[in-house]
């Protein structure tokens, strides 16, 4: 009897309630290491520049090298196995990631800057990659996979937590260096939740998948496709259009703010416009994982690579808030659920090359993340930000072209 009420139990689907104390320690890590950790420089940056502590092109070099130490970060913890050691190397990109940020505030130099920014990029890489896989194994265990979704809703809750951090201290006067510290209290006790809600669920009576999760980057908020006909010619496209996308994205989301402040608008509305990509980017991975399922990983990618570089180009409408919120909405609408999509895309299309396709497309996303601000900051510094709008859109759109669906075989 009660080994029958047990079987029942496990084959049962999985509660809402379940569903939620799972994904908390993987949302809550999320908000701390990304949203807050690895954003918190975009809001605060116009700040920064108005006090003149960066210039635009010290910008370029600060957010690059925090990219620079995501790549190395996600690299290392692809090649970490022990669990133990990847508990504690989470446990470092929690804390450390806090610690970080309030350093940001004592540094008076470029060269520190960029020290602290490229260690928070490691300790944000460590953490989201560790933390995922933790969340997914027992999302897998409970049968409840394609729910993962709601974890990367944590990226964008920590985005519009930032934005209202910078919006609020904008009220009261605080300087960026106030704002620096506001964002390591609020990463620090998301960090602690997020800790704490892993602890208690390990303690939890649940069955945990044995399938090993070596990733270097989050899994998918979206059903692995099916295998198709090997296909390596696709395989190396969608890479190459994995690193347009990390080069075009970033742009927008490094300067989308100082983009607003520089055409003469208010810090209130900078703000206004990154807590939209935040809230925009909540619907947005439900939509596409809706779409994917009715037309088609290769087609939703292509449409989102296309939505995003074609708004990407609306600030060359002219120097007017509408503008810069099209580019807001479509900063928000693709840039977490592409990568939800891209990574088992690629993983589908060359079974041979299954185990390299997440760390060739994260070296290729990284390249192009670092490359993006340094050039959009230089060309930025004279001439404005229409040339860096046009070529993220001209690298979204060449993702775009890159997916475009067309025949496995002929590839």
């Amino acid at each position: 009897m009660a080994h029958t009420e047990s079987t029942d139990h496990v084959s049962a689907p999985p509660a809402a309630a379940s569903i939620g104390l799972t994904l908390w320690p993987g949302v809550a890590a999320l908000i701390a290491v990304m949203g807050i950790a690895r954003f918190a420089y975009t809001p605060i940056l116009p700040d920064m520049l108005s006090a003149g502590a960066l210039s635009m092109t010290d910008a370029g070099w600060v957010a690059s090298a925090n990219f620079l130490g995501y790549l190395a970060g996600a690299l290392v913890a692809t090649a970490v196995k022990d669990r133990r050691l990847q508990d504690r190397l989470l446990w470092c990109g929690l804390a450390g990631s806090a610690l970080l940020l309030a350093a940001m505030a004592w540094s008076e130099s470029l060269a520190g800057w960029m020290l602290l920014r490229t260690l928070a990029g490691i300790a944000s890489a460590l953490s989201l990659i560790f933390i995922s896989n933790r969340v997914f194994e027992r999302m897998a265990a409970m049968g409840a996979t394609d729910r993962t979704v709601g974890m990367f809703s944590g990226v964008a809750i920590g985005i519009i937590l930032s934005a209202l951090v910078c919006l609020a201290a904008g009220w009261t006067g605080a300087p960026w260096t106030t704002q620096w510290w506001l964002m390591s209290v609020c990463s620090a006790l998301f960090g602690w939740l997020a800790w704490d809600g892993l602890k208690r669920l390990e303690r939890r009576p649940q069955a945990i998948s044995s399938q090993p999760l070596p990733h270097a980057s989050p899994p998918s908020h979206v059903a692995t496709p099916t295998a198709l006909p090997r296909a390596p010619k696709a395989f190396a496209a969608s890479v190459l259009a994995y690193g347009c996308f990390g080069f075009g994205y970033v742009i927008h989301a490094t300067f989308l703010p100082a983009m607003i402040r520089a055409t003469g608008f208010s810090a209130d509305f900078a703000n206004l416009g990154w807590i939209l990509v935040g809230a925009v980017a909540l619907p947005a991975i439900v939509f596409w994982r809706w779409l994917a399922g009715r037309i088609g990983a290769r087609a939703a990618l292509t449409a989102c690579y296309a939505c995003e570089g074609l708004t990407a180009l609306a600030p060359l409408a002219g120097d007017s808030f509408t503008p810069a919120l099209v580019a807001a909405i479509g900063l928000g609408a693709g840039f977490i659920p592409l990568t939800g999509m891209a990574l088992p895309f690629a993983r589908s299309l060359d079974a041979s090359r299954a185990g390299q396709a997440v760390a060739l497309m994260t070296v290729a996303f990284g390249v192009g993340q670092i490359a993006g601000p340094l050039l959009a900051a230089y060309l930025a510094q004279g001439g404005g930000f229409a040339v860096p709008s046009m070529l993220s859109s001209a690298a979204l759109l060449l993702g775009a072209l890159l997916m475009a669906p067309r025949l496995d075989a002929q590839r």
